[in-house]
């Protein structure tokens, strides 16, 4: 039953998105070292519940963490910067706003994003203003690039936004509906 449940677990693995066109099945069959990490990661997966079900057959629930040093994040985002090619200026934008803010929420309500790994942040003028290439690589391994809620109000609560956070209405996505951009 372990063994199923960590077939199943790769299963889901393979599919989590890491930007709008890779998958990370795309990272484990390019790199054999992002394979084994991923691997070990699976293998070293905590079963959470088991359980004996009425027709004999034994279910067993099993958990690995997204992020942290032995989580998902830790095997593919090295491969992520080293597939990403570095952008050579720097997009400054100014907030003419005023105040003071203490992180950024995207209000990207009913577009049907998916969560990634890797989101890439355009302006209205198609520059790329947040991605991979401006990230700090610990902070992404250990939380992520960026955090996901279900909405505004309860993206207010993540202390990685702080206090006053600046809150945006996304006006498009790039890629359509099922692109992490």
């Amino acid at each position: 039953a372990i063994v199923d449940a960590q077939r199943n677990l790769a299963e889901q693995v393979s599919g989590v998105q890491v930007d709008a066109e890779t998958t990370v099945e795309n990272f484990v069959i390019s790199s054999d070292l992002v394979k084994t990490k991923v691997s070990a990661l699976i293998k070293g997966a905590v079963v959470v519940e088991e359980q004996m079900m009425p027709d004999g057959a034994y279910r067993v629930v099993m958990s690995m963490p997204m992020y942290g040093s032995q989580g998902l994040a830790s095997a593919i985002m090295p491969a992520i910067r080293d597939n990403t090619p570095v952008i050579s200026a720097t997009i400054t934008t100014q907030i003419q706003m005023g105040g003071t803010y203490t992180g950024v929420i995207i209000d990207a309500g009913g577009m049907g994003l998916k969560p990634s790994f890797s989101p890439v942040i355009y302006d209205t003028n198609g520059r790329a203003i947040y991605g991979v290439s401006n990230i700090n690589y610990d902070q992404a391994i250990s939380q992520g690039m960026v955090g996901y809620s279900s909405s505004v109000s309860s993206a207010q609560t993540l202390p990685r936004v702080g206090t006053t956070p600046l809150v945006i209405k996304a006006v498009q996505v790039r890629g359509g509906n099922n692109s992490t951009n």
